[in-house]
């Protein structure tokens, strides 16, 4: 008798899994059937309320001083590089046997671009909001941004709230029109439509 094949793992990284108003986040994650999930994140939150096992919360990583000094100084590597983020994410995603890394937030993908770069596996990151928007007062922000979203095969928007949705939708048209993005890279899930079938994917 043949053995069904494996299903592929998605690792859904969430900075704080979950908060009380990302219902709309945990219905993603609870809801996959063609996919297996896991979740990683810095710190979980209400456990009662979004039940959920297969979650791993990432300890603030250790490294060597000295290590870390000649990243950081030596190297002129990234915050990812000389925190020890990269190795911690590289050693879960490989223990977990991930396919895909599905990051949440346009603002996590900014901090994690270089891993996504780095990283042998695809990638792409949900925005849900505000936080596609440009950031001028933040240095160096947009154009890491701009870098992602041209790193990125796929852009997944999810708009968590009725009122937000004219909003993202301006500013898809922004990507479009003054950075250069792909439309084709820019896939839509409006709120209505996640929420109503968040228990099917």
């Amino acid at each position: 008798m043949l053995r069904p094949l494996p299903m592929p793992v998605v690792a859904s990284y969430c900075t704080t899994f979950l908060k009380p108003e990302m219902l709309h986040i945990y219905r993603q994650v609870s809801g996959l059937r063609a996919w297996e999930t896991f979740v990683m994140t810095k710190e979980r939150a209400s456990a009662n309320r979004f039940p959920f096992d297969a979650v791993e919360v990432l300890p603030r990583p250790r490294i060597n001083f000295l290590a870390r000094f000649h990243k950081k100084y030596i190297r002129r590597m990234e915050p990812v590089f000389y925190r020890g983020e990269y190795d911690q994410l590289s050693a879960v995603l490989a223990r977990r046997h991930a396919d895909v890394l599905h990051v949440y937030f346009g603002h996590t993908g900014v901090h994690l671009l270089p891993f996504i770069r780095n990283w042998p596996g695809p990638a792409t990151v949900s925005f849900h909001g505000m936080d596609i928007m440009p950031r001028p007062k933040e240095p160096g922000y947009d154009a890491r941004m701009k870098e992602l979203l041209g790193v990125l095969r796929c852009l997944v928007g999810i708009p968590d709230q009725q009122p937000m949705i004219k909003e993202f939708r301006f500013a898809q048209r922004r990507l479009v029109a003054e950075e250069d993005i792909e439309e084709s890279k820019l896939w839509d899930m409006p709120a209505e439509h996640h929420e109503a079938n968040g228990q099917r994917r």
